[in-house]
């Protein structure tokens, strides 16, 4: 079986490969019937084996579909018991491939950071955190208008400790262990901005732990650039999230007050065609990329192939562990019943056998004693017990309470009192 049919999600037929990130691969396929085209995204192995986010994924699955806004990628479905998401087809590049290394107009850049805050904070009104903007997540179409992908769909965290996110657009806090927030989310969009007007990452480093540092302590980046444009990275990219915009709302009306003093009142339309003219140069242009190559689809497919299976061998596994709780869970509550039982039963009752009485021979008189003390009988003698004969080979029944006296009284030693036996039951012995 090849690849790209291990890759495939029911209902959808892949048709190429688009790009790996660690987030998973992302796929361009045709749903089955319609022929609609859409964006699959595969989730890695490390995201579906992370039982909070894949709880988070599918509680918010009906909102995530029911979401429609211009400045967001719609869901179209939430696939595979959470392990895919499918997306509707734009035509469009990511800011990536927009910027290619080098800054944008000014007007299409702040056209691009409007449409982002917009997004964010339609994401944010729904109670929604993005948690890893990066270029790879942005998307531009034809028309000129900024989109937002894999809103909450992060990158896996690369240390203990830390949090998700792609680490060249991480808020300082999240390298500290704190939760994602709005703030944070600003904080990206900050990184974001300043990949639009200086065609670079803010930071760069080849070491993490540098790069963590910069984004600590690190001077804000765009040093040369003109002060509107610096005021609003300083803004987003504040060390203290406390410092940061409130909310994107907020972001947005000093990005409006910015763009209006460094440039005329028409800087949306200028800023729109720019940003769509540019859209349209990249398409035309080939694409110089591992992902579009014969071997890169194939690497690509595999890489989904791989995360598809990862994420029903977890699955699997996930059942049968739970299959094994749940049979354990069973035998601890019957052993604890068994126990409560046998300790809540009552005592069994000891039984002490009735004491045997000691009958007292009766000699006749004129009979002889003699020959063998005080207590041997004659030949044939019958034992006298409350006046009654009891043959010697029964056990006496209670006596009568009035005897009568015998006929010759004979003194004999008292006989040592026989123990009276007990019965001892043991208890049940409880299960470990």
């Amino acid at each position: 079986m090849s690849d790209a049919s291990q890759a495939s999600v029911p209902g959808y037929a892949p048709v190429r490969g688009i790009a790996v990130d660690r987030a998973g691969a992302l796929i361009d396929a045709r749903q089955d019937g319609t022929g609609r085209r859409v964006v699959i995204r595969i989730l890695s192995p490390a995201l579906t084996a992370d039982q909070h986010f894949m709880r988070r994924l599918r509680n918010t699955t009906q909102l995530r579909e029911s979401m429609r806004h211009p400045n967001l990628v719609t869901v179209l479905q939430v696939a595979e018991r959470g392990r895919a998401v499918v997306y509707e087809w734009i035509d469009s590049v990511t800011l990536g491939r927009l910027v290619q290394g080098r800054p944008i107009d000014s007007a299409a850049a702040f056209i691009f950071f409007d449409d982002l805050l917009c997004g964010l904070q339609a994401l944010h009104q729904r109670r929604l955190l993005h948690r890893d903007l990066r270029p790879e997540s942005c998307v531009i179409d034809t028309a000129g208008t900024a989109l937002v992908r894999d809103a909450d769909v992060p990158s896996p965290p690369l240390h203990t400790g830390w949090r998700s996110g792609t680490p060249q657009y991480m808020a300082p806090e999240l390298w500290r262990g704190e939760e994602h927030s709005v703030a944070s989310d600003l904080y990206a969009a900050g990184c974001l901005f300043a990949v639009a007007v200086t065609g670079h990452d803010p930071f760069q480093a080849e070491d993490i732990n540098v790069l963590r540092r910069l984004h600590e302590r690190g001077d804000i980046p765009g040093a040369t650039l003109a002060p509107p444009l610096r005021g609003l990275l300083v803004e987003g990219m504040a060390k203290d999230p406390r410092q940061r915009p409130s909310d994107a709302s907020r972001y947005r009306a000093d990005l409006e007050v910015a763009a209006a003093a460094y440039l005329d009142d028409g800087w949306r339309a200028k800023g729109r065609a720019a940003l769509a003219a540019l859209v349209h140069e990249r398409l035309a242009a080939p694409v110089v990329s591992s992902a579009t190559t014969d071997s890169g689809e194939d690497e690509v497919f595999a890489a989904a192939a791989a995360a598809a299976a990862a994420g029903r061998s977890a699955w699997w596994r996930n059942g049968r562990i739970l299959a094994l709780a749940l049979v354990a869970a069973l035998v601890l509550v019957v052993m604890m019943v068994v126990v409560a039982f046998a300790l809540s039963a009552p005592p069994v009752p000891v039984q002490t056998p009735a004491p045997v009485p000691i009958a007292t021979p009766t000699v006749s008189p004129g009979s002889s004693a003699s020959g063998g003390g005080p207590f041997t009988a004659q030949a044939s003698p019958s034992l006298q017990y409350s006046g009654n004969p009891v043959p010697p080979s029964q056990t006496p029944l209670t006596p009568n309470a009035s005897p009568a006296p015998p006929t010759l009284s004979v003194s004999s030693p008292t006989p040592t009192p026989t123990p009276t036996p007990t019965l001892c039951v043991p208890l049940p012995t409880p299960c470990p």
